[in-house]
């Protein structure tokens, strides 16, 4: 299988003068940037290089610019709080800081011998030549973690070169498509937009301004976006801002959905104002390359997929497996993954690693596979998600783990915390003896120093001390209980 930098250094040479990146970076100006991060990289063998820059033509080349001189990336959100940035840092020891210069003055304390390469100076470097060297990682992406410290999932070039090459065998992306980029890079759906449109050919566009993050359907029609990735989420805000309609989304051809549960009551508004498009609805976690699962509609067939109240998954797509492990029968239980798209592991947590990825035996054979912690029903052969059975929840197809925003809230100076899933958006039940005064509006403004907007909890009520069960462990089912007696007593007030 060929590899994913190999890829885009063809397809930069096939159609120089072609735009790569929206609105006026051709193909050949990017591959001599890729090759300038590159030169600069290579003088770190093996390095490792954090990137905490917003979507646009530096980020995409120093991720390809690490790829081709041997080291790999991890991404992260400019705009994640500062004390996440630093436990990034201080876990991944980058070789290299691609960033602001107060970003990366920011993380010097945690990454002390890390170089910093500034964005406006990269064109120093004169081009890497030749096909250069590779890394086994491809990249490094942090997601939430259960101690309050983020986790490094390690992502092979075998597996990104899985899934880019199952990509352009199902045509989702062509060369003379325009490829939205919404998704930030420190989301892995990312990784379908960056290499996806930069490794066939096709024009890339970055969405940064606030107003196209707000107002979507606008932005896919001044772009003329014919491809477009997001979370179901996204489609929500497009409908609450009433800039769904076909005017808007006449030249997508394809919508990628992931991350997050798809309803039916949102697909069926986003065929009637897009009847042409198709949309596909994929399944996967970041320790799975970015998707596993494939379900391709149209607005004549969608129906069959809304079998349940959330729409089916699908199927696993080519050289993946998919088993249904603990159930009751074969087509229930936790779903368990196999294939060549699996992580490494998690970046220097060799525990963790050996939890989540685990020896399965099926038919007599033994298979490594990723227990994803999500449970399943296979119903005329699709799958459809029905529930979480650990403590992660998605908010906005983010991933959160739940004691992570418990742990933010005890760094806030309070004893502890039950957070849970409440609707579309998380609520606590905080213990605060009552002596100290509660000021539930003080402490979101302090959790946004230590996590992101969307894992602050939008409701928060406090309690002198938690239910706890006999071996005097918070007892969530009665701390739920209680949240939602507080929230029905403050009603009526």
């Amino acid at each position: 299988m060929t590899d994913t930098i190999d890829v885009f250094l063809a397809a930069a040479q096939t159609s120089p003068e072609a735009i790569a990146v929206a609105p006026a970076c051709s193909y050949a100006s990017l591959h001599r940037l890729v090759r300038q991060y590159a030169h600069g990289f290579a003088q770190t063998p093996g390095a490792k290089v954090l990137i905490a820059l917003p979507r646009g033509v530096h980020a995409y080349a120093a991720m390809l610019g690490a790829g081709l001189a041997g080291g790999f990336y991890a991404p992260a959100n400019e705009a994640s709080p500062p004390e996440k940035l630093l436990r990034i840092a201080l876990l991944l020891q980058p070789d290299w800081i691609v960033a602001p210069l107060a970003i990366a003055q920011t993380l010097a304390g945690a990454a002390p011998a890390a170089r910093h390469l500034d964005p406006a100076t990269a064109e120093k470097f004169s081009p890497l030549e030749g096909g250069g060297t590779r890394h086994r990682i491809a990249y490094v992406i942090f997601t939430s973690g259960s101690t309050g410290l983020p986790k490094g999932v390690v992502v092979p070039r075998t597996a990104l070169n899985h899934y880019v090459s199952w990509i352009f065998a199902t045509g989702c992306i062509r060369p003379d498509d325009r490829v939205s980029q919404f998704n930030n890079l420190a989301f892995d759906v990312s990784v379908f937009d960056v290499f996806g449109a930069l490794c066939r050919g096709a024009t890339l566009v970055p969405m940064t301004g606030k107003f196209d993050r707000l107002m979507p359907a606008r932005a896919i029609a001044r772009e003329k976006i014919t491809v477009w990735t997001s979370v179901p989420s996204a489609i929500d805000l497009m409908i609450t801002a009433g800039q769904l309609t076909q005017e808007n989304l006449r030249t997508v051809r394809l919508f990628t959905l992931a991350g997050e549960a798809l309803l039916r009551p949102l697909l069926e508004k986003l065929f009637d104002a897009c009847p042409h498009a198709t949309v596909q609805n994929a399944y996967g976690p970041t320790e799975a390359t970015v998707t596993v699962t494939s379900m391709m509609m149209t607005a004549d067939n969608f129906e069959q997929s809304c079998e349940r109240s959330a729409v089916s998954i699908g199927q696993a797509i080519p050289g993946m497996t998919l088993h249904l492990h603990g159930g009751p029968h074969a087509d229930e239980g936790e779903l368990v993954i196999i294939g060549p798209q699996l992580a490494e592991g998690y970046w220097q947590d060799e525990a963790r690693s050996f939890s989540a990825f685990r020896p399965l035996e099926i038919g007599g054979d033994i298979f490594r596979g990723y227990f994803t912690g999500d449970w399943v029903e296979r119903v005329s052969k699709n799958l459809f998600f029905r529930e979480r059975i650990d403590a992660q929840v998605k908010i906005l197809g983010y991933r959160i783990e739940l004691d992570e925003v418990a742990g933010a809230i005890r760094a806030c100076g309070l004893a502890n915390a039950c957070v849970f899933k409440r609707g579309e958006a998380l609520a606590a039940l905080v213990e605060c003896p009552p002596a100290t005064q509660f000021d539930a509006s003080a402490l979101r403004a302090d959790l946004a120093r230590h996590i992101e907007p969307y894992a602050i909890p939008a409701q928060l009520c406090a309690v002198d001390r938690l239910p706890r069960n006999e071996n005097d462990k918070i007892d969530r089912a009665a701390s739920i209980t209680l949240f939602e007696k507080c929230m029905e007593e403050a009603e009526t007030r």
